[in-house]
């Protein structure tokens, strides 16, 4: 476990973590592992990082799946919604580190740095979402190259049919226009 927690330690070195944070922090972690076509076990107000592996998040509206974001190695992610009403599946063998909401509240009661610390990775977990956005306000034709522009690498690890999903094109409009 200590390679997948050094991962989200250097993350938060950059944010400016100090040691006496990051020792109550990393005894509140607990390693998650997703076999490849998995769902991930949450509860509202759960704190993810991805340390290896690619996830999806999906939700269904008007009874039609949409995936909302791409979860890759270095992702925060935060469970905002109520339990059921997504899904993180994962598209690869993957590792993740958690903290539970009850000892996130009370990590940041102890450690008042880690609210901005975790405002600015909420931040970063929202950024994804802009980004799905930016991309769908596009052209049909021009969504899958700016994808591939936008997440270098990462279109060839996720199957058409989710591309297709998450840039809202039929997966024979992707097929030809790749």
């Amino acid at each position: 476990m200590e390679t997948h927690v050094s991962i989200l330690h250097r993350k938060l070195v950059l944010l400016g973590i100090t040691p006496a944070a990051w020792q109550a922090l990393s005894e509140a972690v607990v390693k998650v592992t997703r076999p490849k076509g998995r769902s991930l076990p949450y509860l509202m107000g759960d704190f993810f990082f991805v340390t290896d592996g690619l996830l999806k998040q999906e939700y269904v509206i008007n009874n039609t799946p949409a995936i909302e974001r791409f979860l890759d190695n270095g992702t925060p992610c935060f469970i905002t919604w109520s339990d059921q009403q997504q899904d993180f599946e994962a598209l690869e063998d993957s590792v993740l580190l958690k903290i539970t909401a009850a000892d996130l509240r009370g990590l940041k009661q102890a450690h008042p740095l880690l609210n901005a610390m975790f405002n600015q990775l909420y931040a970063e977990w929202m950024e994804l979402l802009k980004k799905r956005l930016e991309l769908l306000q596009g052209l049909k034709k021009e969504r899958a190259a700016a994808f591939r522009s936008a997440f270098p690498g990462l279109a060839s690890r996720i199957a058409k049919k989710d591309l297709a999903r998450y840039l809202a094109i039929s997966p024979g409009y992707l097929s030809g226009n790749l």
